[in-house]
C-alpha cells in the first residue's frame, strides 16, 4: 500500500470533484484520507490518485504554471536552507515576504537537517485549544513549506505546537514542542543568503542529544569521578532540601516568606534585538512569556510569583490583570521597596 500512496500525499478522487490529504492506511486497501473542514474519510486506493507527492512537497515542486511568467520580476527559488543551521537540528523558519520584511505575510518553512526522517503535524494554539493547520514527512536535508499568515492572523494565535516522530538507523524518538511565534525583523540571521531569506527567524522543533560515548575518556573519568565532580557527592546534607521546603512553608504560613519566583518581563531581556518589532508585536512576546511562566508556577504548586511589567503605557499590566481576573487568581501590588511600582505579585494558593 505504501508503494503506491505516502503519508501526506494530495490526492483527488476519481469519481467526484473532491481533494484530500492521505492521513494513513488500513487493511483491505483502504486510505484514510482528510478533505475539506478536517473530517477524514476511509476510501479504497482504486478512487483516488495522487495529485502531488509528499516528496513533491518535501522538496517544494510547485504545479506546472502554463501561464507566462516574467522572468525579470521573479523571485530567486527558495534556498537549501539545511548547509546553514549550524548545529544539525530540525527547525521551523519564518521566512518574511520580498520587499516587506516589517509587514507583509510570513512563510514557515520546516527544515531537517539531521540524518533521518521526521513525520508529524502542526497546529495552531487559541485559549488551550488546537487546530490542526499542517502534516509533514521529511527525509534528511529536506525542507518543506508548512503554511503561510499574516502578521495579523498570527497575533490570534498564542503558539504553535508541532508533534512529531524522528527515526534514523540508531534510534527512534517523538514529542511535541510547543512555539513561541517570532517575526522576522531586520537583523540577518542567514547573512550569506539573499533577501528575503536571509532576515528568516529560526524556532528549533528538535536536536538529536550527544551521547556520553562520545565523550572523550578522560572526560568521561572526571564526570564521573566523586572526588572531582561535586554534584555526585550529596549524601553529607541529606536533609538539607526538606528543611529548606519546611522553613518555607512555615514562613509563608505566617506571611514572612519572600515570593516562589520572579519574572521580569521587561523586553530587553526576552529577545536580543527588540528593535526590529512593533509595539503589539512585543506586547504579544511578553504575554506569551507571562502565561508561559505563570502555567508552570500554578503546575510546580507555587504560593507566589511576581512578574515585574515597568510601567510604560500601562498596556502589559492592563492585558496581564485582565488575564489573572479571567483565571480568577488574586494578585496585589508587589512589594514597593524590591520593585517599585511597576511589578505584580500573583498570589496562587
Amino acid at each position: 500500500m505504501s508503494a503506491v500512496f505516502n503519508i501526506g500525499d494530495s490526492v483527488t478522487f476519481i469519481n467526484e470533484k473532491q481533494n484530500g490529504i492521505v492521513l494513513g492506511f488500513k487493511a483491505n486497501n483502504i486510505v484514510v484520507v482528510e478533505i475539506e473542514d478536517g473530517f477524514t474519510l476511509d476510501v479504497l486506493s482504486k478512487e483516488i490518485v495522487v495529485v502531488k507527492s509528499s516528496q513533491e512537497k518535501a522538496m517544494g515542486v510547485k504545479p506546472i504554471d502554463n501561464k507566462s511568467t516574467d522572468k525579470t520580476t521573479a523571485l530567486s527559488p527558495t534556498p537549501d536552507f539545511s548547509s546553514h543551521i549550524e548545529n544539525a537540528s530540525v527547525v521551523l523558519l519564518a521566512v518574511p515576504e520580498q520587499s516587506a520584511v516589517l509587514t507583509g505575510k510570513i512563510k514557515f518553512i520546516l527544515v531537517n537537517a539531521l540524518g533521518g526522517q521526521i513525520q508529524g503535524a502542526c497546529f495552531e494554539k487559541q485559549k488551550n485549544k488546537l487546530k490542526r493547520i499542517a502534516i509533514f514527512s521529511l527525509s534528511t536535508n529536506q525542507q518543506s513549506e508548512l503554511f503561510e499568515f499574516t502578521r495579523e492572523q498570527l497575533m490570534s494565535f498564542d503558539s504553535f505546537v508541532v508533534s512529531y516522530v524522528y527515526s534514523d538507523n540508531e534510534m527512534f524518538s517523538s514529542g511535541s514542542k510547543e512555539i513561541t511565534i517570532e517575526y522576522p525583523g531586520l537583523v540577518q540571521l542567514f547573512p550569506k543568503l539573499t533577501a528575503p531569506f536571509c532576515f528568516a527567524c529560526s524556532h528549533e522543533i528538535y536536536k538529536t542529544a550527544n551521547s556520553s560515548e562520545d565523550l572523550p575518556l578522560d572526560l568521561l573519568k572526571d564526570k564521573y569521578n566523586p572526588t572531582t565532580n561535586p554534584k555526585s557527592n550529596q549524601v553529607s546534607k541529606p536533609h538539607e532540601a526538606k528543611v529548606k521546603k519546611q522553613e518555607g512553608n512555615l514562613l509563608r504560613k505566617y506571611g514572612l516568606s519572600g515570593v516562589n519566583s520572579i519574572v521580569d518581563l521587561h523586553i530587553e531581556s526576552l529577545i536580543e534585538f527588540p528593535e526590529g518589532y512593533s509595539n503589539s508585536e512585543l506586547i504579544r512576546i511578553q504575554l506569551n512569556h507571562f502565561r508561559s511562566e505563570l502555567d508552570k508556577a500554578m503546575v510546580s504548586r507555587m504560593q507566589t510569583i511576581v512578574f515585574i511589567h515597568g510601567v510604560g503605557n500601562g498596556k502589559l499590566k492592563d492585558a496581564i490583570i485582565s488575564e489573572l481576573k479571567e483565571l480568577q487568581l488574586n494578585y496585589r501590588p508587589a512589594d514597593f521597596s524590591k520593585y517599585g511600582i511597576g511589578a505584580t505579585e500573583v498570589l496562587i494558593f
